[in-house]
């Protein structure tokens, strides 16, 4: 809890962002029991081929937006703002060389196998 000026205590608001990954992962849940309690009861896991992966697909979607989000504000807190970036890619200097071994280089006469 937050103070104001006047000294009366304010309950700090949970973010939209993490609501909606509380929401996805209560359904989610919600879906794999259903899903495999039907799977008990109906002996037929027909069930299992679609709903499963489609939830975890939406799971996985809400916490990679929600990782992304909390990387960027963090490095915009710390003010590193140039390394936010919405490719995979880091550009990061930090190390030395690609970070790839390099298989098509002219040392070995071209050959690749």
């Amino acid at each position: 809890m937050t103070k104001t000026g006047g000294g009366t205590p304010q309950k700090k608001k949970m973010e939209m962002s993490k609501k909606l990954l509380i929401v996805s992962d209560v359904i989610t849940s919600a879906t794999v029991i259903l899903t495999f309690a039907a799977v008990f009861i109906l002996k037929d896991i027909s069930p299992l081929t679609y709903l499963i992966p489609a939830v975890f697909g939406l799971s996985s979607v809400a916490h990679g937006f929600y990782f992304w989000k909390a990387k960027a504000e963090n490095l915009h807190k710390y003010g590193q703002d140039n390394k936010i970036t919405m490719s995979g890619e880091s550009n990061y200097q930090d190390y030395s060389g690609s970070g790839y071994p390099d298989i098509y280089s002219e040392n070995d006469g071209g050959s690749v196998g």
